[in-house]
């Protein structure tokens, strides 16, 4: 185990099994498939998964299941105190490909009770973001977008999470296809 103290929070570096692992969250099968290849054929994990104390996976759902899929036996994890006030959740973002329209979206959206805002470009999404925890960021195309769902639906990520996958479901019943983007290459190709 290597241990660095980051001021107000505290970065456990170490290995652990990966049957450890409890993950929590549905994971995309296109996403899995993509870094599987790529796992295969580049050998080294640059971003060790993020897990509490229980190793309930934080962030790297993916790369867990992944690990799981090519039956690997150890993974790289950093360790960190999840109740710490310097801990902040990221963002859930999702490039939606294959939109009949931009109607069929919004009808979704509707149908979920989800505030739609449409934003000009993708350099608006992370502050927008940032002024609230319970948002979500997407790209359509050429468009970008933030959702929110009403607090008397969610009060917390949980909750936040569980009304996402509603959405997503419905999303792809509409034949609409999800990709996983993370929020360092959300601005890629804009």
């Amino acid at each position: 185990m290597f241990t660095l103290d980051a001021g107000s929070v505290e970065l456990r570096l170490e290995v652990v099994p990966v049957r450890s692992l409890l993950q929590h969250e549905r994971t995309l099968e296109s996403t899995i498939k993509k870094l599987i290849f790529e796992f295969k054929n580049w050998a080294n994990l640059q971003n060790p998964i993020i897990v509490d104390e229980n190793h309930v996976v934080l962030d790297g759902n993916h790369r867990a299941r992944v690990f799981q899929a090519l039956e690997y036996s150890y993974i790289p994890v950093c360790k960190i105190d999840y109740f710490n006030d310097s801990v902040k959740l990221r963002y859930w973002f999702r490039h939606l490909r294959h939109v009949p329209s931009r109607a069929d979206v919004e009808e979704v959206f509707h149908e979920s009770r989800c505030e739609l805002g449409l934003l000009t470009g993708a350099r608006e999404i992370i502050p927008e973001l940032e002024k609230d925890p319970l948002k979500f960021g997407f790209r359509m195309g050429e468009w970008f977008g933030t959702g929110k769902f009403p607090t008397d639906q969610v009060t917390g990520a949980v909750e936040v999470y569980d009304a996402l996958e509603n959405l997503q479901e419905l999303l792809k019943r509409g034949n609409i296809t999800l990709e996983y983007i993370p929020c360092q290459f959300m601005n890629d190709g804009e």
